[in-house]
């Protein structure tokens, strides 16, 4: 005990031990911030095109069968960032800002509902010279694609939903209805809100994206016809008829669900399930809200073997 005493009595021991430790704890900070940086996927380079509505931001890249990626409320193409490279050597693959959302427009004399953004995405196809795709849909995203299959199903060649969000009672308040909350609630929209809401979406921690919280923030931030698009597109989580017109769905249909979602339970997957017999349904044990985000590898081999018949 005395020699420890002495050796840690004497101030030259001190500042070595100092060094150390800050040295030590340099090299944690420098590995953590490169496990985060290995998570953050490059952004999706874009561009834009213009349909009836307005202009529309959109990603493509690939080579092979059409895959049309849609996103859910309040999301961006964004939100696909790191399944898009593990689709693109297969397909051709296209995301695109849905009108009202992301850099897209938001006309504010639309109502956002799924006819509207089914007229827009047949406009965007035509654009883009997409004859048949297979459609990806998360959440609303999955709405907008059931009702794209419904009403063409010639163009939807199979469907693939995400934590569909199929329920009128995921949204039980009629939204649309309070359109002047667009204003007071964009003064109010800061980073941390923006960040806890991105992080109800995943159930990985550590996919988190600070740029993507940045982007969002800057989308909503003092920005009213953002919050009203928003407002207004949750008449296509509400819109009974979806629920009653699946029975007619002719496309073979992958819905996928993560356990930790907590924005769509699996009561509403089970009544979809029981409305689409033949409707297939993979769940992911650890996976969130976005589980293109959480698993995207898994997801994306999920993915290839409904578009090849293989699933186990």
């Amino acid at each position: 005990m005395s020699e420890v005493s002495s050796i840690l009595s004497r101030p030259e021991n001190w500042l070595f031990f100092a060094l150390l430790a800050g040295t030590l704890i340099f090299l944690l900070w420098l590995f953590w911030g490169l496990k985060r940086k290995s998570l953050e996927a490059e952004a999706l380079t874009t561009k834009t095109l213009q349909i009836d509505a307005g202009e529309v931001r959109y990603h493509r890249s690939g080579s092979g069968p059409h895959v049309l990626l849609l996103h859910g409320i309040g999301a961006s193409l964004s939100c696909w960032r790191h399944l898009v490279p593990l689709l693109n050597s297969d397909f051709t693959v296209t995301a695109v800002d849905l009108i009202g959302f992301g850099q897209s427009s938001k006309p504010i004399d639309v109502d956002y509902t799924l006819d509207f953004q089914v007229k827009c995405l047949t406009q965007i196809s035509e654009k883009l010279k997409i004859e048949k795709a297979i459609v990806v849909g998360n959440s609303m995203g999955g709405n907008i694609g059931l009702w794209l299959a419904l009403k063409h199903p010639e163009f939807v060649a199979r469907l693939v939903l995400i934590a569909p969000a199929t329920s009128p009672k995921l949204v039980p308040l009629k939204l649309d209805r309070h359109l002047w909350l667009a204003y007071p609630a964009s003064a109010f929209v800061n980073r941390a809100f923006v960040n806890w809401a991105y992080r109800r979406t995943l159930g990985q921690a550590e996919r988190l994206s600070a740029a993507h919280v940045d982007e969002t923030f800057g989308i909503y931030k003092r920005q009213p016809h953002s919050i009203r698009s928003f407002l207004r597109a949750t008449a296509a989580i509400r819109d009974p008829r979806l629920l009653i017109e699946v029975h007619n769905l002719k496309v073979p249909v992958l819905t996928l669900w993560g356990e930790f979602d907590r924005l769509v339970p699996w009561s509403v997957i089970e009544l979809l399930a029981k409305r689409i017999p033949s409707m297939k349904v993979y769940v992911h044990s650890s996976g969130g809200h976005h589980l293109q985000e959480d698993f995207p590898e898994w997801v994306s081999e999920k993915i290839q073997n409904f578009v090849l018949e293989k699933l186990d």
